[in-house]
């Protein structure tokens, strides 16, 4: 799709872009006008509630973008862990934010400082950390391999900072070298385990980052079997290394299932684990469960293969729920997948313009629907078991699924039998959304009686809470409208009424003007056409029925529509003068003040009396007829009186209308598109008409040039069909040669000018 911005060149303001040309002397530039600005991806009634956000897989199985948006990066999750860690190591003597600041921001020149006064056995801190509760807990407990080893941390950070993009510098490959050989001297002399697994894990990160993978296992095996520290967040964030290494040296199997491990314990690491995981055969898999030493190992590797994009889910979910049913990561994987199959089925059939976006999108998957039924037999077994951390999860899944595959029936039996059951607050939600969804999904006709039972779901507090619930009840209503011969309740229950304006219905405008005037509206009727103030939109849509039939050249049915609203509020809907001659069209030129103008209805007034007049005058009627031809032509697309015809119109239309001949599209903001008026074919005949009475050689020639301006943009807005043709300027240079208006366009037209030349 392409960006708005990119759009913007295309598509004018409200009153279309400034169109000032002189005839004939700029030529159309064909665009693509394939665009589509919808945003419509389907509907969704999972309670995010349902997933734990604090399972570690949550992030990972799930994507709901209200359930990951808020989480934290890896860094932010590595750096708060490490933080923790240092306070629960020493006792909560500091705080998390001074233990941070030593640990990440304290400018080297203040650890040196601290460690000086250490070793000086100096009575109090400086000014500079005297303060910060972690620089004085080291203080006072003499913390000298904490301080060194703080140092040492620094001194090799700089070396295992991923690149800028921009930068391609070359690693110091020597001081990455000489850093670890001085970890593992002072390794070897550490009196505390726990310092020795932070040298361990700084050395072994360093080997890793300078790309020597032997030497990096070479230190796990050396280092690791000399700690004896407690259980660490550094244990997986080490084998993380150890991983990467052997992943390096295409031991993939072992690599991979040391990242399942990793992915399972280290919140740190995880999103890293999850990237990397990588066992590409059977035989590799085969390898990796038989790597894994409980059956809690083997169901997280069938975890990370289901989120696969090509993985048979319902196989994975069975194996899991074989080795571990109560295992979190199922229920993630079956509400990630009903989300999925949700986007994919729910309302396929409903308003069909607003979904085009989802098959571009990919919904529905082709196999959506025999998903959707493998999924229902697996999740029906696990109803039944019990054996879930939630059965009751899995029985409203099963209801779901049923209504997903088009049994409504058995959904709602299936509804019935859980419906008092539960006791959690979120199922009990989740239970009621569905059973409104299935309700709404089941709706076959609708009448005043139901109307008024829907306007109060409005006011349900689930159908408030599930954001998609307005626009699937609508979508749902505008499709039965349309079956019940309604169109203009179809349109109406979507959009407002400035929307219908762009591409306007005769039909869909007769629906609304006769519910207008129905006398007892159900409440959803009274949304749709009456006003605050408890007046109705009937004048406008008056106006607008009276400005689509005008721009189908209709006028005396636009006239006796127009006659429908009160004369005295002809004005509530524009002045214009159509009537104005312009050789030099201008779409936004103001018109003189000394130009009277006239109401919509007086135009139409004026239209059917100058015909009628023109036709029965043989001396004016050649004056009439022009001036009749003036008028159609400013009241097109190419006229300063457009807002006769149309009531929106874009300056990059004709572009595209001159690349396939549509004068229909899309536009950002219409979601009903944009209809453009190019028709000229009335303005066009009046012209020729005046042609044929004129005994005025001179207005002959002026109606022989308004009618080319009319040939060539007919060409134009046709899709330039075979060559051009040129048969006015060819009327004008053989039969008025001898006018005035001849010299004018001699002079003021290039176009013509060059083909008189020719």
């Amino acid at each position: 799709m392409i960006p708005y911005k990119a759009l913007s060149r295309f598509f004018s303001p409200r009153k279309g872009s400034a169109f000032l040309v002189l005839l004939f002397c700029f030529p159309l530039r064909p665009v693509n006008s394939c665009i589509s600005f919808s945003n419509f991806r389907g509907y969704s009634f999972l309670d995010p509630g349902l997933a734990d956000l604090k399972l570690p897989f949550t992030p990972y199985l799930l994507s709901f973008e209200q359930l990951t948006e808020s989480l934290p990066k890896q860094a932010v999750v590595q750096q708060l862990n490490n933080v923790e860690e240092w306070s629960d190591r020493h006792c909560r003597e500091a705080s998390p934010e001074d233990i941070e600041y030593l640990i990440y921001r304290a400018p080297v020149s203040q650890l040196q400082a601290l460690k000086r006064a250490i070793v000086a056995k100096e009575k109090k801190l400086g000014a500079s950390l005297v303060d910060n509760s972690f620089a004085n807990f080291i203080f006072e407990s003499r913390c000298m391999e904490t301080m060194d080893y703080l140092l040492y941390a620094r001194a090799c950070e700089p070396h295992v900072q991923a690149p800028g993009y921009w930068d391609d510098t070359p690693r110091d490959i020597r001081a990455m070298q000489e850093l670890i050989d001085q970890g593992k001297a002072l390794f070897l002399n550490l009196e505390s385990h726990y310092i020795r697994l932070r040298y361990a894990y700084q050395i072994i990160r360093l080997a890793h980052y300078m790309g020597d993978y032997a030497q990096t296992l070479e230190l796990f095996d050396y280092l690791i079997p000399k700690i004896e520290a407690d259980p660490s967040i550094l244990d997986h964030w080490i084998l993380g290394h150890k991983a990467g290494a052997l992943m390096s040296l295409g031991q993939n199997v072992e690599a991979s299932y040391l990242f399942s491990i990793i992915f399972d314990k280290s919140e740190a690491k995880r999103e890293s684990a999850w990237n990397s995981f990588n066992i590409k055969t059977d035989e590799e898999w085969q390898a990796c469960l038989n790597l894994c030493l409980t059956d809690r190992e083997r169901a997280g590797l069938y975890v990370l293969r289901a989120h696969n994009r090509d993985s048979r889910l319902v196989e994975e979910m069975q194996a899991i729920y074989q080795l571990d049913p109560a295992n979190p990561n199922l229920e993630l994987l079956l509400i990630r997948e009903l989300h999925k199959l949700e986007k994919d089925l729910l309302g396929q059939s409903l308003f069909p313009h607003r979904h085009v976006d989802r098959q571009a999108g990919g919904r529905p998957r082709p196999n959506a629907g025999k998903r959707a039924l493998d999924m229902l037999q697996f999740v029906k077994k696990c109803a039944q078991d019990g054996r879930t951390a939630r059965p009751l999860l899995w029985q409203i899944a099963q209801g779901y699924l049923e209504m997903l595959s088009g049994d409504p029936y058995f959904a709602g039996k299936t509804f019935e039998k859980i419906q008092l059951q539960s006791d959690d607050p979120v199922l009990a939600n989740q239970l009621r959304a569905m059973q409104r969804a299935l309700e709404i999904n089941s709706l076959s006709t609708v009448n005043d009686s139901l109307e008024r039972v829907i306007a109060g779901w409005y006011e349900d507090e689930v159908f408030q809470e599930f954001e998609h619930f307005e626009g699937f009840l609508e979508d749902k209503l505008s499709r039965l409208y349309h079956q019940g011969g309604h169109p203009g309740k179809a349109l109406r229950i979507h959009y407002p009424l400035s929307d219908f304006k762009s591409n306007p219905d005769l039909t869909a405008i007769d629906d609304l003007i006769n519910l207008c005037k129905k006398e007892r509206k159900t409440p959803l009727e009274r949304k749709m056409v009456v006003r605050k103030d408890g007046s109705t939109i009937i004048n406008d849509l008056y106006d607008l029925r009276a400005t689509l039939l005008l721009s189908r050249g209709m006028v005396e049915a636009a006239l006796e529509t127009y006659k429908q609203i009160d004369r005295a509020r002809w004005d509530d809907y524009g002045v214009f003068n159509p009537f104005v001659e312009r050789l030099k069209p201008c779409i936004e030129c103001s018109l003189p003040d000394s130009v009277t103008t006239f109401n919509k209805g007086e135009v139409l007034e004026r239209l059917v009396r100058m015909e009628y007049d023109a036709k029965a005058d043989p001396v004016n009627g050649a004056a009439l007829f022009y001036k009749l031809g003036i008028a159609w032509l400013n009241m097109s697309y190419f006229g300063h009186a457009w807002e006769m015809t149309d009531h929106y119109r874009s300056g990059g239309s004709l572009d595209m209308m001159a690349y396939d001949g549509r004068n229909f599209f899309y536009a950002p903001g219409l979601p009903l598109g944009n209809t453009e008026n190019f028709d000229l074919t009335k303005a066009l005949g009046f012209f020729e008409r005046s042609i044929a009475l004129a005994k005025n050689p001179e207005l002959a020639a002026r109606a022989s040039f308004m009618a080319a301006f009319c040939e060539q943009q007919d060409y134009y807005v046709s899709g330039r069909k075979g060559p051009m043709t040129f048969r006015y300027f060819e009327k004008i240079r053989t039969n008025y040669p001898n006018t005035d208006f001849y010299q004018y366009l001699i002079e003021e037209c290039k176009y013509f000018s060059y083909y008189t030349t020719r």
